[in-house]
């Protein structure tokens, strides 16, 4: 039984015996250093080691009016790197006051603790000799230190004024504590300027009572366990990318997916800052959820600003960066103008903004995949209608959207009036009254005025004794009137020899100036203005014609005069200038009506590219100004497209499918331009003509290619999926470039759709990521800049672009601190409420709602007349975790201002006294885009609002 025995100081141990054991003083120490070391363990195992940082509790804050802060004790501190503890038991409320608020820029402050190691402690008095070392030395009470500790203390650092201020530097040895934002003029502070920096960790109690609610809930859910099998229970929306599958289905998918997958399940939008690391808090919004908007004014517009490059990035990997391309044009007829603006514009000393409204006369297009092709319209005209005599024409436009069709067609020689609808795409005969031309039509001429034409009617015995006849015909009034007076025609040499072969030719060359052409043949004693060479205007204000002699070469030498124009035509080129094409001895002329010069140009195109039989002959041939550039269609050839320039030439547009036949054109066809600023230069139709010898009714309309104007500015035209042009103005800056920003603004210019390259002095281009800040450096010191704009799309996915912003910035500019994305924000619009999609559109809406997974709430702008409005930013976090404290003051219930765009999933309050002790208290109904109202029972009472989601 010696083996059940202990031998004690006192005595032997056994069955029988008691004796009274001895617990030494290394018995205790040891079991309380097991205890400290495992408490020890726990904190760095699970606290410590996940991040490193140090972790802090207590040290909860109370506004103390003005500028003042309370700090409250106790405070301790954790050190992640090597777990050693910090404190401050002092009971003494720590007050700092902050330095009086900036009269022109917010600023940042920082609270924080210093860490100082083994500083002196504990002191105790002791009775002891002066002087040791003498054994009769007197003998004095002393005060020395026995004990050192880890101590912090409590301070702040005053932040920079700035636009958009930064916190200051955290010094070393310190742990965070509060951010707090002094606004501009502030004099005293709210719960809402203060950021709790602090890492905490919950308490043993608010643990086991958060275990206990998760036991609670998995019980119910063991109670409510679903009894179907994985692949027979379907996901609900709200899952992300998950909705709609099985549960076994979204298993499997996840089964199947790398480590590296995204799988993260919370599908709400996050607002971020790209240039600082994910939840780094630098200031009172970076990386915080919010935009970090400002009101402001510009020349008495009230504005918006928020900083440049904020982006929202939703579930599933699609980040949208808000840009002002994304903004719409317009909101209640108000024009927003999105643009990125520079605050602190100095072109002289290092920075220059500029804003380019683009149309086609700012700019010059220098290359292109396509060039057009017509399409044929849903509608025609009644009967077959084409150019049945030589120098012929039969259609014009009188308005910015209809087209005069008079005479013409086989047999059909007559005065008919078709009126062509291009909007309602309608086309109705019209019948005219008073002097009504009664005979074959020789021209009908625009006037440009959007109503009155222009009609000449062949001679005949019959008719004015073999002259020309000339009517003004009102298309409003459908009322003709003839003229009496000088005009272009021919008297034969008698009555009854008379000659109808009379080519007339004409168009608008200028507003209010129609120039005109008439040929006859010349075998029967009178005159041939192919050999006289004669031209006639047309003033369309005072109603007369004048006739002159052109200098230059004559574009008609070399032809028989029995042609009478056959295979010529001649139409507007630019105000001031018309083009005039032979169809035969293929030449080009060019008539200035300023110098009333004719000049032949040096081009041998266009040919007649689809008859190898009549290679040098354009038959039947049409010109025409559509959409800034002259077409031309014939018998024989392609349609053909005429650009101007120091290197004039003509460009195959080749033929659209269904407008000729094989080997066969477009010849004797109506060839228009729609009426636009006073000239036939519009939109282009083509309508009716010849294919072979088979007479047609059909309408085409032309689709420009390249780079053409539309409503929404520059864009690609048909039949184009690449084009490029350039700025060329010659904005000159006055030192050396360091810095471009480029943002384009129009619509569709999504990823891919749009090109910028910049060049200084015609050197190399360098290309320019729109809407971010660029580092281009040029090489001289006062360059001269040049832009280069590509456009990328195809069918009807086309860009448009109708502004380009422009910011440089010199080496010794400040770096675009004061670039913000501002937009327009009349009164007039009352509140509204600013989103953006996962696709990219930006809208203003009157009414609130809480970010979904594919629309996010960004802010609230409520005006304030003509001085700046108030934007109210709403925080988007996938995870957010915030402390909010109020203070009740002189009577008056606080409340708490509510930015979160969803509710949260976890809400807890305390009761904080005055003497800073910390109390359990009823959890608030907290409503969406609802003040908080928190009810507090005296004035100095702090209620602290936590809320996670």
């Amino acid at each position: 039984m010696a083996d059940h025995y202990k031998v004690t100081p006192k005595g032997t141990i056994d069955e029988a015996n008691d004796a009274f054991v001895e617990i030494k003083e290394t018995d205790i120490a040891e079991v309380g250093q097991a205890a400290m070391a495992g408490d020890a363990a726990t904190i760095d195992d699970f606290i410590i080691k996940p991040g490193g940082e140090i972790v802090s509790e207590g040290g909860d804050f109370q506004l103390a009016g003005g500028l003042n802060i309370n700090i409250y004790k106790p405070l301790r501190c954790w050190r992640g790197t090597d777990g050693k503890q910090f404190s401050d038991f002092d009971p003494a409320v720590k007050t700092l006051t902050l330095a009086p608020a900036d009269s022109t820029n917010p600023r940042i402050d920082l609270i924080y603790a210093l860490l100082t190691e083994d500083a002196d402690a504990g002191q105790e008095t002791r009775h002891a000799k002066k002087d040791p070392a003498d054994a009769d030395s007197a003998e004095a009470d002393v005060s020395v230190y026995t004990e050192k500790r880890n101590t912090l203390s409590i301070n702040k650092v005053t932040g920079t004024p700035a636009t958009s201020p930064a916190v200051p530097a955290l010094p070393a040895n310190s742990a965070p504590l509060y951010y707090v934002i002094v606004p501009t003029g502030a004099t005293v502070l709210t719960g809402d300027n203060i950021i709790d920096a602090r890492h905490n960790f919950d308490t043993l109690e608010e643990v086991n009572e958060r275990l206990a609610i998760l036991e609670g809930i998995v019980n119910t859910l063991q109670q409510q366990k679903h009894h179907h099998k994985a692949g027979e229970v379907d996901i609900e929306a709200g899952a992300g990318r998950f909705a709609g599958l099985t549960e076994q289905q979204a298993w499997n998918l996840l089964g199947s997916q790398s480590d590296g997958k995204q799988n993260d399940p919370i599908v709400r939008p996050e607002i971020l800052t790209p240039e600082l690391a994910p939840y780094t808090y630098v200031g009172s919004n970076a990386c915080a959820g919010k935009l970090g908007s400002a009101g402001d004014t510009e020349s008495g517009t009230p504005v918006v600003d928020m900083p440049v490059g904020r982006q929202v990035s939703f579930f599933g990997g699609a980040v949208q960066t808000l840009t002002p391309n994304l903004f719409p044009a317009q909101v209640a007829g108000i024009n927003l103008l999105a643009r990125f603006f520079n605050k602190n514009v100095n072109q002289a000393t290092n920075s220059f903004a500029n804003s380019l409204n683009l149309s086609l006369a700012s700019i010059s297009a220098i290359q292109s995949d396509g060039g057009g092709a017509f399409e044929l319209q849903g509608y025609a005209l009644p009967v077959n209608r084409f150019k049945n005599w030589a120098g012929q024409v039969l259609t014009c436009a009188f308005s910015a959207t209809k087209i005069v069709v008079a005479g013409g067609g086989a047999g059909l020689g007559d005065a008919a009036f078709y009126e062509v609808d291009t909007v309602g795409q309608t086309v109705t005969q019209r019948v005219l009254s008073g002097d009504v031309p009664n005979g074959y039509l020789k021209a009908v001429l625009p006037c440009g005025d959007g109503v009155n034409v222009i009609v000449a009617q062949r001679p005949s015995a019959v008719n004015n004794n073999g002259k020309l006849e000339w009517f003004k015909v009102n298309m409003s009034t459908l009322v003709s009137v003839k003229f009496t007076g000088t005009a272009p025609g021919y008297t034969a040499s008698a009555p009854g020899d008379v000659n109808s072969d009379h080519g007339v030719i004409g168009d608008l060359v200028a507003p209010n100036l129609l120039l005109i052409l008439v040929n006859v043949t010349g075998d029967i004693g009178y005159s041939a203005n192919a050999i006289d060479n004669v031209l006639w205007f047309y003033h369309v204000d005072t109603n007369t014609f004048e006739s002159f002699t052109p200098v230059g070469q004559n574009p008609l030498t070399g032809l028989s005069a029995t042609t009478a124009l056959q295979d010529v035509d001649l139409c507007c080129l630019e105000s001031g200038k018309a083009l005039l094409v032979r169809g035969r001895q293929i030449a080009t002329h060019v008539f200035d009506t300023a110098s009333r010069t004719w000049t032949k140009l040096n081009i041998s195109n266009p040919t007649s590219d689809l008859s190898a039989a009549n290679p040098n002959a354009l038959q039947n041939l049409s010109v025409s100004n559509v959409n800034g550039r002259v077409l031309l269609s014939s018998a024989y050839s392609s349609i053909w497209e005429y650009t101007p320039g120091a290197t004039p030439k003509w460009d195959n547009r080749n033929l659209s499918e269904g407008l000729g036949a094989t080997g066969l054109g477009r010849g004797a066809a109506g060839l228009v331009g729609l009426i636009s600023g006073g000239l036939p230069v519009g939109a282009g139709y083509l309508l009716g003509g010849l294919v072979g010898s088979t007479a047609k009714k059909d309408i085409w309309k032309w689709g420009p290619g390249g780079i053409i104007q539309a409503a929404c500015g520059l864009t690609l035209g048909a039949g184009t999926n690449q084009a490029s042009f350039v700025i060329d103005d010659g904005q000159q800056l006055g030192w050396q470039v360091a810095k471009v920003i480029g943002n384009p603004i129009g619509v569709n210019l999504i990823a891919g759709s749009i090109k910028l390259e910049v060049s200084f002095d015609n050197g190399a281009w360098a290309e320019v990521t729109r809407d971010v800040i660029n580092s281009i450096v040029s090489a001289g010191s006062n360059p001269v800049r040049r832009w280069r704009v590509t456009l990328f799309g195809s069918g009807s996915n086309k860009p448009c672009i109708s502004k380009l912003n422009e910011n440089f910035e010199s080496a010794a500019g400040p770096g675009f601190t004061e670039l913000v994305l501002r937009f327009n924000y009349n009164a007039s619009l009352g509140t509204r409420y600013l989103y953006v999609d996962r696709t990219g559109v930006v809208t203003l809406e009157t009414t609130a709602a809480p970010s979904t997974p594919d629309k996010c709430l960004l802010m609230k702008i409520t005006p304030n007349g003509s001085s700046a409005p108030t934007p109210f930013d709403y925080l988007n976090r996938r995870w957010f975790h915030i402390k909010k404290t109020t203070t009740r003051a002189s009577g008056s219930t606080p409340a708490i201002a509510n930015d979160l765009a969803v509710l949260p999933s976890f809400i807890r309050a305390y009761l904080k006294e005055s003497d800073g002790t910390l109390k359990d208290k009823a959890d608030p109904t907290i409503a969406f885009n609802t003040a908080i109202a928190i009810t507090l029972a005296s004035d100095g009472q702090s209620c602290i609002l936590e809320m996670a989601g």
